[in-house]
């Protein structure tokens, strides 16, 4: 009788562990928000690439392939020219003794769809629609990437998930950052672009001066060349 009991008992252990195991795997990562002005994503996020593209968003919260998420070993995401609807989530939770303010961001302009999900106790709280086909106007944070921005009270915890579907190879770069950040990296960018610029009309108005002083065509060929590679260029980068 002694035995029976405890093989009873041995199989309820093992159902309980299974059924705790598999609750925990289906929870997202947790992203740990402490007061740094920028977090490393690496290993933080997870990924379902879902060919058929029908899914929404209350199919996911109801648990539909949930299972079919998988960890992302990097921040920045290159998946080709693809038609999946492709999802990421992971949790982020304010372990800081105060509120938080973060803007989780993908520095890649030419996607077209976005739709990007707040959720709390399986409720959708926030939902924001972006990408390429929406209008700058529909941006909160008027800056060239997409940014999500998210605040937390001291130990509040929610769901982001991403949506992204688009015709264009999908590049996916994400950043976590606060508002100084933020504002750093978009004045570098800023630098950068502005430097870029100047330099490549400076080339186009010194072969420019040559046609006029030579009056050889190659020289404005050059400068067409120059100014049309330079928009293509400019545009590439977010101006």
């Amino acid at each position: 009788m002694r035995h029976a009991w405890l093989r009873f008992g041995l199989m309820i252990g093992m159902v309980v562990f299974a059924l705790c195991g598999t609750t925990a795997a289906a929870l997202p990562p947790v992203i740990s928000l402490d007061g740094r002005s920028t977090y490393d994503l690496a290993g933080q996020l997870e990924m379902y690439r879902e060919p058929a593209g029908k899914l929404t968003i209350d199919d996911i919260n109801k648990g539909v392939d949930t299972e079919k998420f998988q960890p992302v070993g990097q921040a920045a995401v290159a998946l080709g020219q693809i038609t999946d609807a492709v999802w990421f989530r992971a949790r982020l939770r304010n372990d800081a003794a105060e509120k938080l303010h973060v803007n989780w961001a993908i520095n890649y302009i030419f996607l077209e769809n976005i739709d990007i999900y707040q959720i709390e106790n399986h409720q959708v709280v926030d939902h924001l629609l972006l990408g390429k086909v929406m209008p700058y106007s529909a941006r909160r944070v008027k800056v060239d990437p997409y940014i999500f921005p998210v605040t937390l009270q001291a130990g509040e915890e929610a769901e982001i998930i991403w949506r992204i579907k688009s015709g264009v190879p999908m590049l996916i770069p994400f950043m976590l950052t606060d508002d100084i950040a933020l504002a750093h990296y978009e004045g570098a960018n800023s630098t950068r672009v502005g430097i870029y610029i100047g330099i490549m009309s400076g080339m186009a108005f010194y072969n420019l001066f040559l046609f006029l002083a030579i009056r050889d065509r190659a020289y404005l060929y050059y400068v067409f060349f120059i100014a049309f590679g330079s928009l293509v260029q400019a545009a590439l980068l977010g101006v």
